[in-house]
């Protein structure tokens, strides 16, 4: 898993904003999906936001990896996007 902080920072801030109750407190293996703290519409919201906030746009092949569940997971594949290199299959 990749070490950016700033963008592991930047993610559970936008939880934090959506709902997830002390997200800075969690860790990167903290599962924003099955945790509950997200409904549905919570978790598009959440996703929609962070698309937007890092102009990427992620394919629905990579919205249905289990691997991104978790912040670390998510926070590998942004940085991915970010660099332009970015499959999930």
């Amino acid at each position: 898993m990749i070490e950016d902080k700033n963008l592991v920072s930047m993610i559970f801030q936008i939880l934090e904003q959506f709902g997830v109750p002390n997200a800075r407190e969690k860790n990167l293996e903290y599962n924003f999906v099955h945790q509950g703290d997200l409904d549905s519409f919570g978790i598009l919201s959440f996703i929609t936001e962070l698309e937007s906030l890092m102009e990427i746009e992620f394919t629905p092949e990579e919205l249905t990896d289990s691997s991104i569940q978790t912040v670390g997971g998510l926070t590998d594949l942004v940085e991915e996007k970010l660099q332009g290199g970015a499959k999930i299959q």
